[in-house]
C-alpha cells in the first residue's frame, strides 16, 4: 500500500499538509531470507525508515531503531560511540 500524496511538507506532516492526487510507478526487490522488523525504503542515494501512526514519540523511536539496525546489519556500521581524540 502506498500512502497519500503531498504537494509540500513542513516539519514532517506536523505543520504543512497539502494532499494531492498522484500517479506512482515503483518496483520492489524481494530479498529472500532477509528479515526486517519494520518497513524501510531504499531509493537512489537515500535510506528511509518509517514510523507507525499513533504516538509521535513512539513513531520516531521505531524509525530510528530500525535505521540503526539496518545500518549495522547491511552496511557494517558499529553501534559503539566513536572515540574523539
Amino acid at each position: 500500500m502506498l500512502g497519500d500524496g503531498h504537494a509540500g511538507f513542513g516539519d514532517g506532516e506536523l505543520l504543512v499538509r497539502h494532499r494531492k492526487s498522484m500517479d506512482v510507478q515503483f518496483s520492489v526487490n524481494l530479498l529472500k531470507r532477509h528479515r526486517i522488523s519494520w518497513p524501510r525504503v531504499g531509493t537512489c542515494g537515500h535510506l528511509e525508515t518509517l514510523g507507525a501512526p499513533g504516538a509521535l514519540e513512539r513513531g520516531f523511536r521505531e524509525a530510528i531503531s530500525e535505521m540503526l539496525r539496518w545500518l549495522m546489519q547491511d552496511y557494517g556500521l558499529s553501534s559503539r560511540k566513536p572515540t574523539i581524540l
